[in-house]
Protein backbone atom coordinates (compact mmCIF):
# COMPACT_ATOMS: atom_id res chain seq x y z
CA UNK A 1 0.00 0.00 0.00
CA UNK A 2 1.53 3.00 -1.24
CA UNK A 3 1.63 6.12 2.10
CA UNK A 4 1.21 9.73 0.74
CA UNK A 5 4.32 11.96 2.31
CA UNK A 6 3.10 15.09 3.70
CA UNK A 7 4.65 18.33 3.44
CA UNK A 8 5.11 18.48 7.08
CA UNK A 9 7.35 14.98 6.48
CA UNK A 10 9.21 16.64 3.54
CA UNK A 11 9.49 19.63 5.59
CA UNK A 12 10.91 17.80 8.65
CA UNK A 13 13.22 15.68 6.92
CA UNK A 14 17.03 16.34 7.29
CA UNK A 15 18.49 18.51 5.21
CA UNK A 16 22.49 17.97 4.47
CA UNK A 17 24.47 21.44 5.46
CA UNK A 18 25.45 21.43 1.69
CA UNK A 19 23.46 24.20 -0.32
CA UNK A 20 20.99 23.31 -1.85
CA UNK A 21 21.58 23.33 -6.39
CA UNK A 22 19.95 26.53 -7.76
CA UNK A 23 18.55 23.79 -10.44
CA UNK A 24 16.05 22.27 -8.22
CA UNK A 25 12.87 23.84 -5.96
CA UNK A 26 13.54 24.16 -2.22
CA UNK A 27 10.34 21.31 -2.04
CA UNK A 28 11.81 19.13 -4.71
CA UNK A 29 14.91 19.10 -2.88
CA UNK A 30 13.61 18.37 0.77
CA UNK A 31 11.61 15.47 -1.14
CA UNK A 32 15.43 14.09 -2.13
CA UNK A 33 16.67 14.26 0.71
CA UNK A 34 14.04 12.48 2.29
CA UNK A 35 13.79 9.99 -0.31
CA UNK A 36 17.84 9.14 0.12
CA UNK A 37 17.39 8.99 3.65
CA UNK A 38 14.45 6.59 3.50
CA UNK A 39 16.79 4.26 1.16
CA UNK A 40 19.58 4.35 2.75
CA UNK A 41 17.89 3.07 6.64
CA UNK A 42 16.10 0.94 3.91
CA UNK A 43 19.85 -0.83 2.58
CA UNK A 44 21.74 -0.23 6.12
CA UNK A 45 18.94 -2.43 7.74
CA UNK A 46 18.53 -4.94 5.18
CA UNK A 47 22.49 -5.69 4.89
CA UNK A 48 22.29 -5.44 8.76
CA UNK A 49 19.87 -8.43 8.82
CA UNK A 50 21.41 -10.33 6.62
CA UNK A 51 24.65 -10.05 8.95
CA UNK A 52 22.40 -11.35 11.65
CA UNK A 53 20.98 -13.83 9.74
CA UNK A 54 23.97 -15.02 8.06
CA UNK A 55 22.50 -14.89 4.74
CA UNK A 56 24.68 -16.66 2.17
CA UNK A 57 24.84 -16.26 -1.13
CA UNK A 58 26.77 -18.18 -3.87
CA UNK A 59 29.78 -16.38 -5.47
CA UNK A 60 28.34 -15.98 -8.71
CA UNK A 61 25.12 -14.55 -7.57
CA UNK A 62 26.49 -12.12 -4.72
CA UNK A 63 28.62 -10.91 -8.34
CA UNK A 64 26.20 -10.36 -10.19
CA UNK A 65 23.85 -8.83 -7.36
CA UNK A 66 26.18 -6.76 -5.77
CA UNK A 67 29.16 -5.67 -8.23
CA UNK A 68 26.99 -5.41 -11.33
CA UNK A 69 24.58 -3.50 -10.13
CA UNK A 70 25.62 0.17 -9.62
CA UNK A 71 23.06 0.25 -7.03
CA UNK A 72 23.94 -2.50 -4.83
CA UNK A 73 27.44 -2.04 -5.74
CA UNK A 74 27.40 1.05 -3.41
CA UNK A 75 26.07 -0.52 -0.59
CA UNK A 76 28.36 -3.55 -1.28
CA UNK A 77 31.24 -1.58 -0.19
CA UNK A 78 30.10 -0.13 2.82
CA UNK A 79 30.54 -3.27 4.57
CA UNK A 80 33.31 -6.57 5.25
CA UNK A 81 32.10 -9.56 3.59
CA UNK A 82 33.14 -13.12 4.34
CA UNK A 83 34.20 -15.48 1.77
CA UNK A 84 34.14 -19.20 2.49
CA UNK A 85 35.61 -21.86 0.12
CA UNK A 86 34.71 -25.71 0.88
CA UNK A 87 37.68 -26.93 2.85
CA UNK A 88 39.09 -23.75 3.99
CA UNK A 89 38.19 -20.91 6.90
CA UNK A 90 36.24 -18.17 5.80
CA UNK A 91 38.15 -14.74 4.97
CA UNK A 92 36.60 -11.27 5.55
CA UNK A 93 36.83 -9.28 2.65
CA UNK A 94 35.74 -5.58 1.53
CA UNK A 95 34.66 -4.45 -2.00
CA UNK A 96 37.22 -1.69 -3.39
CA UNK A 97 35.81 1.21 -5.39
CA UNK A 98 37.03 -0.57 -8.78
CA UNK A 99 34.81 -3.18 -7.72
CA UNK A 100 37.43 -5.71 -7.10
CA UNK A 101 37.53 -7.68 -3.58
CA UNK A 102 40.51 -6.97 -1.25
CA UNK A 103 41.25 -8.88 2.24
CA UNK A 104 42.31 -7.27 5.18
CA UNK A 105 45.91 -6.53 3.85
CA UNK A 106 44.43 -5.10 0.94
CA UNK A 107 45.53 -8.13 -1.46
CA UNK A 108 43.31 -8.97 -4.26
CA UNK A 109 40.87 -11.32 -3.10
CA UNK A 110 38.59 -13.56 -5.79
CA UNK A 111 35.35 -14.68 -5.04
CA UNK A 112 34.38 -17.72 -7.35
CA UNK A 113 31.36 -19.00 -8.34
CA UNK A 114 30.73 -22.15 -5.85
CA UNK A 115 32.52 -19.59 -2.80
CA UNK A 116 29.42 -18.80 0.29
CA UNK A 117 29.28 -15.28 0.58
CA UNK A 118 28.03 -13.22 3.73
CA UNK A 119 27.99 -9.88 5.61
CA UNK A 120 30.18 -10.85 8.01
CA UNK A 121 28.92 -10.45 11.83
CA UNK A 122 31.15 -8.47 13.82
CA UNK A 123 31.59 -11.35 16.48
CA UNK A 124 33.04 -13.18 14.31
CA UNK A 125 36.26 -10.85 14.47
CA UNK A 126 38.68 -10.32 17.25
CA UNK A 127 38.86 -6.78 18.62
CA UNK A 128 42.11 -6.11 16.84
CA UNK A 129 40.48 -7.26 13.38
CA UNK A 130 37.65 -4.77 14.18
CA UNK A 131 39.92 -2.05 14.57
CA UNK A 132 42.11 -3.23 11.29
CA UNK A 133 39.18 -2.98 9.25
CA UNK A 134 37.66 -0.05 10.80
CA UNK A 135 41.03 1.74 10.21
CA UNK A 136 40.79 0.40 6.67
CA UNK A 137 37.68 1.68 5.63
CA UNK A 138 38.29 5.37 7.29
CA UNK A 139 41.48 5.53 5.02
CA UNK A 140 39.58 4.75 2.04
CA UNK A 141 36.89 7.21 3.60
CA UNK A 142 34.67 4.39 3.16
CA UNK A 143 30.90 4.86 5.48
CA UNK A 144 30.01 1.45 6.77
CA UNK A 145 25.88 1.42 6.02
CA UNK A 146 25.72 0.09 9.92
CA UNK A 147 27.46 -0.58 12.96
CA UNK A 148 29.16 -3.92 11.91
CA UNK A 149 32.89 -3.41 13.10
Amino acid sequence: MDRFISHDEVSASPSPDAPKPDSISESSFHVAVWVFTQLFEHMAGALERAAQDQTMWHGGAWREFFLEQRYFAFWAQRVVWSRTREGEASVPFRVCEDLTCADQSDEHLEVLEHDEVRVIRSEALSEQDRARWGDLLASYEVIAAFDQL
